[in-house]
């Protein structure tokens, strides 16, 4: 079975790859975005494919490239579970300009920056760090849009809210996991809040 989680990072990404571990699937988080050379593929939607057509093949697959290219990944995969996890867009932000902080960067961008930073609306930014509160706002609010209007009615696809104490269990009945882990994980969420 595959299992896309069409969330963008800082939604509990680290935590949903961890508990899918624990529930013995196959998982591939983003991906050593430091390590693959800007220019290694097109900044859009067809170079994201071709870098998740490199990516091993695993069960479940999270955060970039998975996430901007969902609709494309729906096509190919139908018959996949989809998952959605949400939190309020202040949390959101912050978590972002948070992580945004701590990586240690000048002024380079990583790989699929440029496409985050234009995939939804041509900020012409080149950095995540980059974009305004204002931008990054718009981003989130036209991918939820997106899923939403893709996946409205689909019985294939679950959406929940990090804030949900039953998130894990709800999580696991979708996915048929056996294991009954917290989530999300508290060393995840700890870094997320630090």
């Amino acid at each position: 079975m595959k299992i896309l989680c069409l969330s963008l990072g800082r939604n509990g990404t680290q935590s949903f790859n961890d508990f899918m571990s624990q529930q013995g699937f196959t998982t591939t988080h983003f991906y050593e975005f430091q390590k693959v050379a800007v220019g290694s593929f097109k900044e859009d939607a067809d170079g994201i494919e071709e870098h998740f057509n490199s990516l091993p093949e695993t069960d479940v697959h999270v955060d970039i490239p998975t996430c901007l290219i969902f609709d494309r990944l729906y096509e190919r995969f139908p018959d996949a579970k989809f998952i959605n996890i949400t939190r309020s867009e202040s949390d959101w932000v912050a978590s972002m300009r948070r992580m945004l902080k701590r990586l240690d960067y000048v002024n380079d961008p990583f790989i699929f920056e440029e496409a985050y930073c234009n995939f939804y609306s041509n900020t012409g930014k080149k950095i995540i760090k980059d974009l305004t509160d204002s931008e990054l706002m718009f981003i989130r609010n036209k991918h939820l849009n997106k899923i939403n209007d893709l996946f409205a009615g689909k019985d294939n696809y679950l959406e929940v809210s990090l804030d949900d104490p039953k998130i894990g269990e709800k999580i696991r009945m979708f996915v048929g996991g056996k294991v009954e882990v917290p989530f999300p994980s508290s060393d995840a969420f700890r870094k997320d809040r630090e």
